[in-house]
């Protein structure tokens, strides 16, 4: 059995990618796309995957597409990383967005048990 059976059957968290939450296998393939997007702004895959369980480790998402879904992995990546001072969205899609001000929200803290994967993963 594959880890993604093991997503399909219901398997309860993602552990083959460092990931504790709940997921099925087209949630998984939203949730990593989001984990790669976090790795393309220069942090590795271990900061990546711990910001994606700090900010949702305890959740158990719904079937592919779930509610979370009507907002690309891009949304969500940015949000998780980036913090433009004001209470809405961080407006990476805009081009001419002064990025200048966007500043970087810290990782989960040392010793918090999102950290899954060893800091040079």
């Amino acid at each position: 059995m594959t880890p993604e059976d093991d997503y399909c059957a219901g398997g309860p968290t993602l552990p083959g990618f460092g990931l504790v939450m709940t997921a099925d296998a087209g949630m998984t393939v939203f949730l990593l796309e989001m984990t790669a997007i976090l790795e393309s702004f220069g942090i590795s895959r271990a900061e990546a995957v711990a910001r994606m369980n700090y900010s949702w480790g305890k959740h158990r998402f719904a079937p592919y597409p779930d509610l979370m879904c009507h907002d690309a992995p891009e949304h969500w990546a940015h949000g998780m990383y980036y913090d433009d001072g004001s209470a809405a969205t961080v407006a990476y899609w805009e081009p001419d967005a002064d990025r200048s001000t966007w500043a970087v929200v810290p990782a989960p803290p040392d010793g918090d048990p999102a950290w899954t994967l060893p800091r040079g993963a």
